[in-house]
């Protein structure tokens, strides 16, 4: 069998070690030409028995560096250090072959979220993205995406860079008037540039559709669908005068709060103004 029971059986205990919520790791299995399909040459047991020779050692080193080929390290730049950012520099981070650079125009701020999550891979910047625009474009140039959690006034500066230096964008925010006239600039670079990628507008998106293409796969229509979503708090909670839980830039919600709304309603189209 050539070993290949006794390396299920460990990976079998490493996939529920995975399994925990909380573990911090991704397992990937070498091509079988690593080892030739001889699982014994890596595996030991405790009396011995299956060790590897040195020249099973050997030829299993030589082969390895005839195949292995690394990936390069990916780098990717989070603008902004602000409260949504953690949790994407976070997750991004768990891949230990991505480095994560954060940028802020704040002195201290992405020092101290890179502190908070403490991973080597994880690189603060003071940066500011508005008047720093030689030092962004630099620092675009050489990432493989770039993700921008600024305000949403600042997204089309940034996309400016990433169309001219082919870097893919990731937005959180609503698809602005100055970030839908670089659409063909972007589409004749082919860059990508994906806008409403947060949790509203975005999460709120895709959940929704997803339910709706549920529903049809049942053989069923959707009559009416409401999607509510936002910082929303129990009324002992709500200790501002918003009523609200601000984990965004405060002007950010009062300015989304002013946009026109448009929406279908027994099958028409209701258009609300936002100064209404």
């Amino acid at each position: 069998d050539q070993g290949r029971p006794q390396v299920e059986e460990v990976l079998a205990h490493i996939r529920t070690l995975l399994e925990n919520p909380e573990a911090e790791a991704e397992m990937e299995e070498m091509p079988q030409t690593f080892c030739q399909g001889d699982f014994r040459a890596t595996l030991q047991q405790k009396d011995g028995s299956a060790a590897a020779s040195a020249e099973q050692t050997a030829s299993t080193a030589t082969n390895l560096e005839r195949t292995v080929s690394w990936a390069p390290l990916q780098t990717v730049a989070v603008l902004g250090a602000g409260m949504v950012t953690r949790p994407c520099v976070e997750l991004l981070s768990r891949n230990t072959s991505r480095n994560v650079v954060v940028c802020s125009a704040m002195a201290g701020e992405a020092e101290r979220l890179a502190n908070s999550i403490g991973r080597s891979n994880i690189q603060p910047a003071l940066l500011d993205a508005v008047k720093d625009r030689e030092e962004l474009a630099k620092l675009v140039a050489r990432c493989d995406a770039v993700i921008s959690l600024l305000p949403a006034t600042m997204h089309h500066k940034v996309a400016e860079l990433c169309i001219e230096n082919g870097t893919p964008l990731v937005t959180a925010s609503y698809v602005s008037p100055a970030m839908k006239e670089l659409d063909a600039a972007a589409r004749e670079r082919g860059v990508p540039i994906l806008g409403e990628m947060g949790l509203d507008p975005g999460m709120d998106h895709m959940s929704a559709q997803e339910i709706i293409d549920r529903i049809h796969r049942e053989g069923r229509d959707v009559t009416a669908f409401e999607s509510v979503c936002g910082g929303l708090v129990a009324p002992e909670a709500a200790d501002n005068p918003f009523g609200y839980k601000f984990s965004w830039s405060p002007i950010g919600v009062i300015n989304a709060m002013k946009n026109d709304a448009l929406f279908l309603k027994d099958g028409k189209r209701v258009s609300v103004s936002g100064g209404a």
